[in-house]
């Protein structure tokens, strides 16, 4: 396949291209500078964009410069931009690679919207294609690392994916175009140049079509990759339940009858950056550790009865407990907001009662009440009983998960318990027949 048969049928495939705006990522190089000849040739309506990181000196400007006169030459509007790649790595604690990765991207999406692009596109590969399939293998990887760079994802599109290198550079030494090489593209320090000059001429000893026929397995790939996702999407819908602050549950049950659950498991897990080996722990486990908590960077999850449940990882609090003034009438702690007032009794038959609203006898109370986490030891006497509770075991009653019992906070008279928010009150605050005046904190 010749380099104007591997466009021509990038665009046969993809005929909604066409007639479409295109931003086109020119760095200057050869690729880049071969995809603007050629979308030159094929008449489409594209514009060209050019990041400096000044990342090279001299170099960089003088890439620049290239690419401004190509610009001219095709008589199409232009785009650069100067980065801080720098800087802008080290206050991220990142490489520089990634930093101009991240710079670039977010700057195409900004320019796409403001001037109407449909798809932005980039001069990769069937060799980039190859060594990022091979990069991915060699650091462990699913069906998505093994499908390698998508031809199109999103509004992003690489309409040289199925072109060999050696198309480009005979095509760009038959147009006489002229391009900038970057140096460091031959340093060996850097992984992937390694696998291109080292690694992948082995293979293609081996089989010397080896990059002429990935694009038939990286086909093959997508199409695996796109039954597994929509399997997955359809266990999701049935079989997933969002809870609050960012937090889901996965019905146990569901999973253990899945012949995919380790796949199911991942997929799931993947984006809040479970790896691999902990899905497989985590499976390995669903029938013996209940209670069981994983952690990633970002999530945690917790094996409970019925359910996993995933929910982010959330920073210690910064206060342990506030006070409630007898003039307070609103407070907030944590994700909690009480609500708080003093009414005239009426009678208790008008009284709703309610999980998140408390009625205390206002005369068994002084002030200041405290509002923080309950803790171990702690105990009360729940509403309609006579004896004490440990509020551990009250909660373990209530069969909360373990991440829930986290999450519950109590209100205190003195070193008393009044309430276990929205759970239960203590028995001894309870308005009676006897109570005049009703103080009420209600959360919300």
């Amino acid at each position: 396949m010749s380099l104007l048969n591997s466009i021509e049928y990038f665009f046969e495939e993809h005929q909604f291209i066409k007639d479409e705006k295109i931003l086109l990522a020119v760095s200057g190089g050869i690729d880049s500078v071969v995809l603007a000849s050629l979308l030159n040739q094929f008449a489409m309506d594209f514009a060209i964009t050019h990041c400096n990181f000044q990342l090279r000196g001299k170099d960089s400007d003088e890439d620049e410069s290239l690419v401004k006169d190509l610009a001219i030459k095709y008589a199409v509007p232009i785009f650069t931009k100067k980065f801080d790649t720098v800087n802008y790595a080290k206050g991220k604690g990142i490489s520089t690679q990634i930093a101009a990765r991240e710079l670039r991207y977010e700057w195409f999406r900004k320019l796409a919207n403001e001037h109407g692009f449909k798809f932005i596109a980039t001069g990769h590969h069937a060799n980039d294609q190859l060594e990022t399939i091979i990069f991915n293998l060699t650091k462990g990887t699913g069906i998505k690392g093994l499908r390698g760079i998508l031809p199109i994802n999103g509004n992003i599109i690489r309409p040289l994916i199925y072109a060999k290198k050696e198309e480009i550079e005979q095509y760009a030494s038959e147009k006489s175009l002229k391009w900038r090489d970057d140096i460091s593209n031959q340093s060996l320090k850097y992984k992937r140049n390694l696998l291109r000059h080292k690694v992948i001429p082995v293979l293609e000893q081996i089989n010397p079509s080896l990059v002429s026929n990935l694009h038939f397995t990286t086909e093959r790939l997508a199409e695996t990759a796109y039954l597994v996702k929509s399997t997955c999407k359809e266990f999701n819908q049935k079989n997933i339940r969002k809870t609050k602050d960012g937090a889901f549950e996965i019905d146990l049950m569901a999973l253990q009858n899945s012949a995919f659950k380790n796949l199911i498991l991942s997929e799931i897990l993947t984006p809040y950056d479970f790896n691999f080996r902990q899905t497989r722990q985590v499976v390995n486990n669903l029938n013996a550790q209940v209670g069981k908590i994983y952690k990633s960077r970002s999530h945690e999850l917790l094996i409970n009865r019925k359910s996993l449940i995933v929910r982010p990882i959330s920073e210690k609090p910064k206060w342990q407990q506030v006070e409630i003034k007898e003039d307070t009438k609103e407070i907030k702690f944590s994700n909690l907001t009480l609500e708080c007032n003093f009414i005239d009794k009426p009678s208790t038959n008008n009284l709703v009662f309610k999980p998140n609203k408390l009625y205390l006898d206002a005369a068994l109370i002084a002030f200041p009440l405290i509002v923080r986490y309950w803790k171990s030891g702690d105990s009360f006497i729940p509403f309609g009983m006579q004896g004490n509770k440990k509020v551990s075991d009250f909660l373990t009653d209530k069969k909360l998960s373990i991440f829930e019992k986290q999450s519950v906070k109590v209100l205190c008279y003195e070193n008393t318990i009044v309430w276990v928010i929205g759970l239960r009150p203590d028995n001894r605050f309870r308005v009676t027949d006897k109570t005049k005046k009703i103080y009420t904190v209600e959360a919300i």
